[in-house]
């Protein structure tokens, strides 16, 4: 990629085996491919090496190994920012291997997030990361890698508020009122962006209604304002008219949903 001033005829099995690697990639035997590069991002070719390990990185991505990926394409994203610190210029080729590392490096931090149901203790620094490389200046100049970022994050803080909104569900089953509507304030704040802020809102309904504060439930019906109107809909058939207090199947229903 950087030009041949190195390459001799001794080099020429090494660049046999990178053609031959990068064939294997393409037809996605990226199991066989991940061994070759590895062996060629070893052998000291300067010509070779950081090709190598770019492709090493989408291999073991491919391959959902997530953690070496992310090693790999480290590796690629810091040549290329020491190589912008020393002024050296980037071509097309080169930019674009480089954007593309920072956007699987993303991806491969997305995907090593669990489901929402469990642990979601480094969801928080992973979204930090994405938005640090979001606010690189070659990413945030590509409109499709920037929009690919942008729901990655948006997805991942759904996330936590689905984690949130669990606990406050937990804390009105365990009758800890109070601390439920600490807890889906919290998300209807800081998550008001995203739809998932409407069932946050219809949550802190049931917390009223659990506590048989039905007239707190109708001023806040009010003031709410949901993304999906059929929302409405289902906190008006919650409320009613003349209603006093939640049935035992629409407490369970809740409980359990």
């Amino acid at each position: 990629m950087f030009g041949c001033s190195f390459f001799n005829g001794s080099d020429a099995p090494i660049q046999e085996k990178y053609n031959k690697a990068k064939n294997k990639f393409n037809n996605g035997k990226y199991k066989s491919a991940k061994e070759d590069f590895l062996y060629i991002s070893n052998s000291n070719n300067p010509d070779l090496w950081i090709d190598s390990k770019y492709y090493l990185g989408l291999s073991h991505f491919h391959l959902e190994e997530y953690d070496e990926a992310i090693s790999s394409l480290m590796v690629v994203i810091n040549f290329f920012e020491k190589s912008n610190i020393n002024s050296m210029k980037l071509n097309e080729e080169e930019m674009q291997i480089y954007i593309d590392s920072m956007f699987r490096l993303c991806q491969a931090k997305f995907n090593n997030i669990p489901s929402s149901q469990y642990d979601q203790s480094r969801t928080k620094f992973v979204i930090d990361d994405l938005q640090f490389y979001l606010d690189n200046e070659s990413v945030y100049n590509n409109s499709e890698v920037k929009s690919a970022i942008e729901k990655m994050i948006n997805d991942l803080r759904k996330k936590l508020a689905l984690k949130a909104i669990d606990q406050a569900k937990l804390y009105i089953k365990l009758e800890k009122y109070e601390a439920s509507m600490l807890v889906i304030n919290d998300v209807i704040n800081q998550y008001f962006d995203l739809e998932i802020s409407d069932q946050a809102k219809i949550v802190k309904v049931y917390i009223y209604l659990f506590q048989e504060k039905f007239e707190a439930a109708l001023k806040y019906r009010k003031k709410i304002k949901f993304y999906n109107f059929e929302n409405y809909k289902k906190i008006d058939s919650l409320i009613g008219n003349n209603k006093q207090s939640l049935t035992f199947l629409e407490k369970i229903n809740f409980i359990t949903s």
